[in-house]
């Protein structure tokens, strides 16, 4: 009865670690992600233009969205 306790103790330690480290992963993209658009959004339209995107195509382009994409995911 007693290593049953243990076990779903256990569990239960193994399932909050999973959301910790799944929740530090989706941070430490959202930061990764925000850096890159700020980056992005500091260069010059001409800069811009040579590595072939537009300022309004920034969030899509760090987000990996491929052009025309943003219509059809309404």
């Amino acid at each position: 009865m007693r290593w049953h306790r243990c076990s779903r103790g256990a569990n239960q330690w193994s399932v909050a670690m999973s959301i910790m480290r799944a929740a530090y992963r989706s941070f430490r993209n959202y930061r990764i992600h925000r850096m890159a658009e700020r980056t992005l959004a500091a260069m010059d339209d001409a800069f811009l233009r040579d590595i072939g995107i537009s300022r309004s195509e920034i969030g899509l382009v760090v987000r990996g969205s491929k052009r025309g994409q943003e219509d059809k995911a309404g």
